[in-house]
């Protein structure tokens, strides 16, 4: 969908476009401020956004790898494409909003149904879901492994506190073990064994991809069964942070010092 404005002069503030479906719910959003690509354009004069068909993509990492392009390519195709019908496109400019209904047809050469392409988006959806589920606690781990480091350094040859940096240690060698089973930690020097839950969320997502189909019977059942192991590591990160990270605040409480936090 090309969206053509034309802007008198270059706003003070950020310009806004929303993309809302029939029942007036925003499935999608863009601005011209932030790091999120696309940006929306806001010069002087004549402006065009495109909007490639997609609700909104995964829950970005804090502080991403490097990933490479592949991966890159991945994660721009996990929002997935909506379904044919109407939509709204609302754009704000300051105090003024306007907006145009835009309407998706199916391909008239592919027989696929209504229902068979809403049965994609939806598991398409899904698997954004799952990956986005992943990412916050790979943020919520590197938060609490940034600040076990700290710990680390500040009891590093401290004799009267090596109970805290055990326990500092035993922590941080749960959350490592834990951010290994969600994602590939340095890109770079690939490790042998299976795929990471990540890797094989995103593939699946490609793979349905490939066609206008409704998924099949395979994929919902390899989505099922990832997204139980998902649940099962959330699951373990509670556990680690109610009883690891617990016993390490309860030492260093004890000390009279600050606790961490997720």
């Amino acid at each position: 969908v090309i969206i053509h404005y034309y802007l008198k002069e270059k706003p003070e503030g950020d310009v806004t476009l929303r993309i809302l479906d029939a029942d007036g719910n925003e499935f999608n959003s863009f601005s011209s401020s932030g790091h999120r690509v696309p940006r929306v354009p806001a010069a002087a004069g004549a402006n065009r956004f495109v909007w490639d068909y997609r609700a909104r993509s995964v829950t970005p990492l804090d502080d991403p790898a490097e990933p490479d392009v592949e991966t890159q390519q991945r994660e721009a195709t996990l929002g997935p494409c909506v379904s044919p019908g109407t939509y709204t496109v609302e754009l704000k400019v300051g105090d003024n909003t306007m907006s145009e209904s835009v309407t998706i047809v199916p391909d008239p050469r592919h027989p696929a149904t209504a229902d068979e392409l809403n049965a994609q988006y939806k598991l398409k959806l899904g698997i954004r879901d799952r990956v986005s589920q992943i990412h916050e606690m790979v943020n919520q781990i590197k938060r609490l492994q940034s600040q076990l480091d700290g710990w680390t350094k500040r009891l590093t040859g401290s004799d009267g506190n090596a109970s805290l940096a055990e326990s500092a240690a035993a922590a941080k060698k749960q959350l490592d073990d834990l951010l290994d089973e969600l994602i590939v930690v340095k890109p770079g020097m690939l490790k042998p064994g299976n795929a990471r839950l990540k890797d094989k969320l995103t593939t699946l997502s490609t793979m349905i991809d490939e066609s206008d189909d409704a998924p099949t019977e395979g994929a919902e059942e390899v989505f099922q069964s990832l997204s139980e192991r998902v649940d099962a590591r959330a699951q373990q990160l509670r556990k680690i942070v109610s009883d690891d990270i617990a016993a390490f605040n309860a030492k260093v409480q004890e000390a009279g010092l600050a606790a961490v936090g997720a």
